[in-house]
């Protein structure tokens, strides 16, 4: 969460939720190929009637290429896909440069995506946005435009974002190959009805001292609506799968004594093809990228340094037995 998510978190807990509107970073000046978008350029598509914008990024040699792979990557609420970009630092940009992908930044509708909080009155649950319509029309406009790997379409998001990227493994499997939401866990209003199409790889990065998302479940610090606990929303995926009942857990070396965290790694085997779970829990770690930008470090907490989450995502993505 960054200074605009906290601002509206405060005033969708106190006030009626705003009319939906478009949110068009395209609109912003002083964006471009030096800004804080780091070589992005900015896009539209009209879905329902609306015109909803993105941000995408893609290699310069891509036209050389074969098939690329094409990841969505959400921001949390509040935020926008520039946000989103320096919350990660750019991080999935030379991993495309390397590998060949097209990495996507797209805006919600009052920078709210509708992820399924049924108990979150924000303006897009109201107004019953279909995000999941819409993140299956942009894949499929982006597909149409680039030789898109229909084997290789994933997800990842922060927050509200890591909760759309959940809703999207429930609820549009068919489409998306592997999710890799970071604090962000199931909202329990979406738990019964979560029926992926397909086993989906489902990697998940969660603090333990996350006040807003607690790794326990419940309602968090701004009370926005009821979670699952991050390791009941891995059992629930890794059962979907047909993984091993217990998981495997490994507590990784500890890179930096000065950062208060350790990184722990819950991963279930045995998993049918291509449906691979895991759970990094950050203990310490707060409502934080590991190894992203830091924001308001009283209210986020602790930015681990264990596990750089954009290396990490981008592996297991493109090989869910990681």
């Amino acid at each position: 969460m960054n200074l605009a998510e906290l601002v509206v978190a405060l005033s969708l807990a106190t006030v009626p939720p705003l009319p939906v509107a478009a949110s068009d970073t395209c609109a912003t000046p002083g964006l471009g190929q030096t800004g804080p978008d780091r070589g992005t350029t900015c896009h539209r598509l009209t879905v329902d009637g609306v015109a909803r914008s993105y941000r995408i990024y893609v290699p310069p040699d891509a036209a050389m290429r074969g098939r690329l792979s094409l990841l969505l990557v959400l921001h949390g609420g509040g935020g926008t896909g520039v946000s989103m970009v320096g919350m990660t630092r750019a991080g999935f940009h030379p991993l495309a440069d390397r590998d060949g992908a097209v990495i996507v930044y797209p805006d919600a509708l009052n920078n709210i995506w509708n992820d399924g909080r049924a108990d979150f009155q924000s303006a897009s649950h109201t107004a019953k946005v279909d995000d999941v319509g819409f993140l299956r029309a942009l894949v499929k406009d982006l597909a149409g435009r680039f030789p898109v790997d229909p084997a290789r379409v994933y997800a990842t998001g922060a927050s509200n974002g890591g909760m759309m990227s959940i809703r999207l493994a429930c609820e549009a499997g068919d489409l998306f190959a592997a999710v890799a939401p970071v604090i962000g866990s199931m909202p329990a209003a979406l738990a019964e009805s979560c029926r992926p199409a397909r086993p989906v790889g489902v990697m998940m990065i969660n603090g333990t001292d996350d006040r807003l998302v607690p790794y326990e479940g419940g309602m968090g610090l701004l009370r926005r609506g009821s979670v699952l606990a991050a390791e009941d929303t891995a059992r629930r995926f890794a059962a979907a799968n047909g993984c091993a009942a217990l998981p495997t857990t490994e507590t990784l070396p500890d890179r930096d004594v000065e950062d208060d965290t350790r990184a722990v790694r819950v991963r279930y085997d045995g998993c049918r093809t291509g449906g691979g779970v895991t759970l990094y829990r950050i203990e310490g770690g707060g409502h934080t990228w590991p190894m992203g930008a830091p924001y308001l470090p009283r209210l986020a907490g602790r930015v681990s340094q264990e596990i750089d989450a954009t290396t990490v995502i981008w592996y297991f993505l493109h090989d869910p037995r990681r």
